[in-house]
């Protein structure tokens, strides 16, 4: 199942905000109607595994992950492949920085 970057972005922003969490048989994330640090349940487990991990990592790296393949499109971009100069080192920044959120995310 494919799955465009603007459907993705789309998807996380109607989603509960994160980051969100595993503890106990929980996922847990913010909600828009209580304080900031206050987390709310949002999937009931049967027994904590691996998967609710992996779903809550994604989640958490999601927006990072739509950064560095944004910025890698930029580059790939003939018009600023091509052209050099001040457009492919902006666009290589944008990548540099998009990939440290990543590792910032992790």
């Amino acid at each position: 199942m494919g799955c465009e970057v603007s459907e993705l972005r789309r998807l996380l922003a109607e989603a509960t905000p994160g980051p969100w969490e595993v503890g106990d048989d929980r996922v847990w994330g913010n909600a828009d109607d209580v304080e900031p640090e206050t987390l709310v349940y949002l999937i009931e487990l049967a027994s904590p595994t691996a998967n609710s991990a992996l779903i809550v990592a994604a989640f958490n790296a999601l927006p990072a992950l739509l950064d560095v393949v944004d910025a890698a499109r930029v580059i790939e971009d003939p018009m600023v492949a091509g052209g050099g100069g001040d457009r492919w080192w902006a666009a290589h920044e944008a990548l540099r920085d998009a990939l440290r959120r990543l590792d910032g995310a992790s």
